[in-house]
């Protein structure tokens, strides 16, 4: 699976890549996801998305907070599938990394 062919591939939009479900600490690349839009046309991400993610699961993401985006452990099988090493926190914190961008 190419991270390019993801939703939101764009350098200045890699926090909504890895999200969470609400009964779960781990992080989520994002394969599929439906938008919620406010009243004034922005993105409501505190409301979550309908998503699937790289490894299949399917359901309401949330974007998490900076401790989270920073420590959380990365799914295993989205990692797997995106061909990236297993670690903790959303690959763009891992500086130099030919990854990143997962």
């Amino acid at each position: 699976m190419s991270p390019s062919a993801l939703p939101f591939p764009e350098a200045e939009r890699w926090f909504w890549r890895w999200e969470q479900f609400a009964t779960s600490a781990v992080l989520h690349r994002i394969a599929m996801a439906r938008m919620w839009y406010a009243q004034d046309g922005s993105l409501a991400v505190s409301m979550g998305v309908d998503g699937r993610t790289a490894c299949g699961m399917s359901g309401r993401l949330f974007v998490p907070g900076v401790g989270s985006r920073l420590g959380a452990p990365r799914c295993r099988s989205c990692c797997r599938a995106l061909g990236i090493p297993w670690g903790e926190g959303a690959p763009y914190n891992q500086a130099g990394a030919e990854w990143r961008d997962a």
